[in-house]
């Protein structure tokens, strides 16, 4: 082919095989020549499978040696595939496609570990050494939140003991520990920080097929309302006409979510 016709078709190739060999959008997580399983998330909570590791590099290294050493052959001014690429190609593409369905379990395993750099009392904060850096405007909303709640006497939304989730490990369990989202760099969203302090994700019902009844969103809407509201926050709840809840309206329905009661009502 000409360069430029070459260039075109080599460009479009190797953006198609890389979409497809990263499995880009796929909904479960197997083993994929050129996966990086998500590089640029937070990898707290999960670490490598071993054997996916080893089977990605040997097939890197057979498939990249397999490809320089099969040459084309050049015939008058024609440069065409020789056996040895046509077999090269072949061989490549068979073990491209094997690898994945050859492999079994997912590329990275559970590593659940609760946060262990605390600080505060009453809650008592506790977040990943790997986000310190930039937890700072999360806690202070976390001692806003909690502060504010104390003083209008919502004791029910209190806890004593605040971590930061991971990608396998939650802590909250309606006993008196809620949850931090991952932290992140940036702005802190006080209605999100909100929910997920509220949400029971102890209860196996947040993660069935089938989800919790039209209740549960109700309660955590105005839940969230009333308290964004005791810090004068701005939410924008998806239901109209909310109004906050009272401090026994809200022990009622998280008295309820502690033991996984999602379809009670304040």
């Amino acid at each position: 082919m000409s360069p430029l016709l070459a260039g075109i078709l080599a460009a479009g190739t190797a953006f198609a095989l890389s979409y497809l060999l990263t499995n880009v959008g796929a909904a479960t997580a197997t083993f994929e020549v050129l996966g990086d399983q998500g590089a640029s998330i937070s990898q707290i909570g999960v670490t490598w499978n071993i054997t996916h590791l080893l089977v990605q590099s040997a097939v890197l290294l057979a498939t990249a040696g397999i490809m320089v050493m099969a040459r084309p052959v050049q015939r008058s001014a024609i440069v065409t595939p020789g056996i040895a690429w046509v077999t090269a190609a072949l061989v490549t593409a068979s073990i491209v496609i094997v690898a994945p369905r050859a492999v079994a379990g997912e590329p990275l395993t559970a590593a659940p570990q609760a946060p262990d750099d605390c600080s505060g009392s009453a809650p008592v904060m506790c977040v990943y050494p790997e986000h310190r850096r930039y937890s700072g405007p999360t806690l202070a909303a976390v001692d806003a939140l909690v502060a504010a709640a104390r003083d209008a006497q919502y004791d029910s939304l209190v806890p004593t003991r605040v971590e930061e989730s991971s990608r396998r490990y939650d802590a909250a369990d309606g006993r008196g520990v809620m949850s931090l989202p991952i932290l992140e760099p940036g702005p802190t969203d006080t209605p999100a920080l909100v929910q997920r302090l509220l949400m029971p994700g102890w209860c196996a019902e947040l993660s069935a097929d089938t989800p919790p009844p039209d209740a549960y969103f109700a309660a955590l809407e105005s839940l969230v309302f009333t308290w964004t509201g005791l810090v004068d926050e701005p939410y924008d709840p998806m239901a109209s006409g909310l109004t906050p809840l009272s401090p026994d309206e809200v022990e009622r329905v998280m008295s309820a979510w502690s033991v996984c009661d999602l379809s009670a009502a304040p």
